[in-house]
């Protein structure tokens, strides 16, 4: 799981009631998760200290500074050999999208089970 922000700007202007629900479900996704993502220190600070993650969950991947070394990286064939891309046991699922409270992500997780069946 990735986590976008530090905790206290997630739940910011939504009512009490449902950041409560929110804060309760995401520290029970996050303890079930194999590996959490966070895009700086900060972010990680706040997922041990909010959502009582551990420090051996979590690996800080700071977002990419646009350079041209980017570009030039972004033309490399990826040459992925891994064995969680070549086994079929293994299910990924990356998500362009935050959690939140949608039926337009419960639609979306819906329909990436239905197609991991």
């Amino acid at each position: 799981m990735r986590q976008a922000n530090v905790l206290e700007q997630q739940f910011q202007g939504y009512p009490f009631i449902v950041s409560f629900v929110l804060y309760r479900l995401l520290k029970l996704a996050y303890k079930k998760a194999d590996l959490l993502i966070a895009p700086s220190q900060a972010v990680a600070f706040d997922m041990k200290k909010y959502l009582g993650a551990k420090q051996e969950q979590i690996k800080v991947i700071y977002n990419p500074t646009i350079t041209p070394e980017l570009f030039d990286k972004a033309r490399e064939d990826p040459n992925h050999k891994s064995i969680w891309l070549a086994s079929s046991k293994i299910h990924i699922l990356l998500s362009p999208m935050q959690i939140c409270l949608s039926r337009v992500v419960n639609k979306y997780i819906a329909t990436i089970e239905k197609l991991c069946r």
